[in-house]
């Protein structure tokens, strides 16, 4: 028996609030284990890739100037 699907809401990954949190709570990280547990909460709210920018210090976001 297949499972039945549910309706999910889509998740803007580029909401400011997101970004936010998760850059607020990557900047309180003291430990690896640190960043890994904020990794976890985070990747499926704004992504891999925006999370990898927030921890390297670059824009989170596309626009027309940074790609």
């Amino acid at each position: 028996m297949a499972k039945a699907q549910t309706a999910r809401t889509p998740i803007d990954m580029d909401d400011p609030v997101l970004l936010k949190a998760a850059k607020d709570a990557l900047l309180r990280c003291k430990t690896a284990d640190d960043v890994r547990a904020v990794w976890k909460d985070h990747y499926l709210k704004i992504g891999h890739k925006r999370l990898g920018r927030l921890l390297m210090g670059f824009a989170p976001t596309r626009g027309k100037n940074n790609g």
